[in-house]
């Protein structure tokens, strides 16, 4: 085999990849429909934890860093559905509220959370700073400590940069102790 047979492949594969991963959102848009019909909850964490412990192959670390950033994907995309809806957890429009400053080019929040320790209850440290790196949204600033994270995280003034920076704030306000 050589290098350009290889990469061949790796391109059929990522097409592949590809079209599940829209496939995977359409899903996912359907599974926030049902929620938002019915009052459920967006984070399942022990249905994550039962898809993790599901894969028993080689690379298991790394299978479950994928399939955990393709599931929080899926989830800040569902958070965005709520959102467009107004559909909110108890207390969330006021936090944010209490966390946005507006100036004329930026949209900006100062976040302050708490991580959580078990996985059964909410995001990680390494959990909250792979779903901030894996957004559009700008970061001003970041730190954690222990299981503290603060965090500025602005756009510009744009209506799709918006929703994206809200969709992540409540995904935030939702698994991590900001909301507990």
């Amino acid at each position: 085999m050589d290098l350009q047979m290889v990469r061949k492949q790796i391109n059929e594969i990522d097409a592949l990849m590809k079209d599940s991963f829209h496939k995977r959102l359409a899903c996912s848009r359907n599974i926030a429909e049902v929620k938002l019909s019915s009052d459920d909850m967006i984070y399942k964490p022990a249905r994550e934890v039962e898809i993790y412990n599901n894969y028993n192959g080689d690379y298991k670390d790394d299978y479950i860093l994928f399939i955990k950033i393709i599931m929080q994907i899926s989830r800040r995309y569902q958070y965005g559905i709520f959102a467009e809806n107004n559909k909110y957890a108890d207390g969330f429009l006021d936090w944010y509220e209490g966390i946005l400053v507006k100036d004329e080019n930026w949209i900006k929040v100062n976040i302050n959370t708490k991580a959580s320790e078990d996985i059964l209850l909410g995001l990680s440290v390494k959990d909250i700073l792979l779903v901030v790196a894996g957004s559009s949204i700008e970061v001003e600033s970041i730190s954690a400590k222990d299981n503290e994270v603060n965090m500025i995280l602005k756009c510009h003034r744009d209506d799709i940069l918006i929703k994206k920076l809200t969709a992540l704030c409540y995904l935030i306000y939702c698994e991590t102790e900001v909301c507990k």
